[in-house]
């Protein structure tokens, strides 16, 4: 799956020089990274098991419920477009160099 992530420039640098040094993708070394995160020690469980993906009826599209204590499962799904459309916009003017 292809995704857009906004990362600090340090953490970039750091990760394309262990791949470069590694002689590995840039995927598949942030991919690795991410895993380990995942699995760390001390993680909930708790929050894995309450994760659960449903099939939008309308659309048929994959939909992850959130847990009861995230602050999105308390947003309406019309608040929730609005904050992504907005995000979107925002990081938009900044790509092309311009602010609100």
């Amino acid at each position: 799956m292809k995704t857009t992530l906004e990362l600090p420039d340090e953490l970039m640098r750091a990760v394309k020089i262990r791949a470069a040094m590694e002689g590995r993708k840039l995927k598949d070394v942030v991919a690795e990274a991410l895993k380990a995160g995942l699995t760390v020690t001390g993680s909930s469980k708790k929050s894995a098991q309450s994760i659960r993906v449903e099939t939008d009826p309308d659309t048929g599209l994959p939909v992850v419920v959130a847990v009861t204590d995230a602050p999105g499962s308390t947003m309406t799904r019309r608040e929730l477009k609005y904050l992504e459309e907005d995000t979107q916009y925002r990081e938009d003017l900044r790509r092309v160099g311009l602010s609100l």
